[in-house]
């Protein structure tokens, strides 16, 4: 499985879990739309992303959701991120 797709792993604002579609939909989840080709899961102000990740080896996908949880950052925190990683110029 691509390293994307691993337990804690980040994609914008989602983290990926362990948690399942299953799991998720045990817990009252409600499918509450799709971004792109992923469903969008919410129970009151909690928010996760599944999705099935693609399978490079057979040109298909895997047979589970990897599901993913909304943890946003504050933008100035995300911007003091970019400083760090953006080497500086000499301009």
């Amino acid at each position: 499985m691509s390293s994307k797709y691993q337990t804690g792993t980040r994609s914008g604002p989602f983290v990926a879990t362990e948690k399942s579609l299953s799991d998720l939909v045990g817990d009252e989840y409600e499918i509450k739309g799709n971004l792109g080709t992923a469903l969008i899961l919410q129970k009151g102000a909690s928010v996760y992303s599944c999705q099935i990740p693609p399978d490079p080896e057979r040109l298909d996908f895997k047979p589970y959701f990897v599901c993913a949880e909304l943890q946003e950052r504050p933008r100035d925190a995300t911007a003091s991120e970019k400083e760090e990683e953006t080497p500086a110029t000499g301009n």
